[in-house]
């Protein structure tokens, strides 16, 4: 799964006492270390990259990427179903956040 910068992951409904449910018990101990048990005792939010290392996102694309990546998508027509021409599609279209957002450069 590709996500954007704009993603978000958190389990909000801890930071009012209430404890994750609707499968949370299940996603939550697949992160890695201890990150699942931290996200359901503090609410803690995730975003952008730390949704990639946490494993909920497969590829991080900037959000003005995404026009691109839908008609390129739709290009591929039923070539779409094979795995490995969109993984190689996210992979080509995934880069540097700064680069993509047009702010600093190497």
């Amino acid at each position: 799964m590709g996500a954007s910068e704009w993603l978000r992951r958190a389990m909000p409904e801890a930071g009012i006492g209430l404890f994750p449910d609707i499968g949370a018990s299940f996603f939550l101990r697949q992160l890695p270390g201890q990150l699942g048990r931290y996200m359901g005792l503090t609410g803690e939010r995730l975003a952008g990259m730390e949704v990639k290392d946490a494993g909920f996102a497969t590829h991080l694309i900037h959000s003005s990427r995404l026009p691109e990546l839908e008609s390129r998508l739709v290009a591929l027509g039923a070539g779409a179903a094979d795995l490995g021409a969109v993984n190689q599609l996210l992979c080509e279209l995934e880069g540097p956040l700064q680069a993509a957002a047009g702010g600093g450069g190497g």
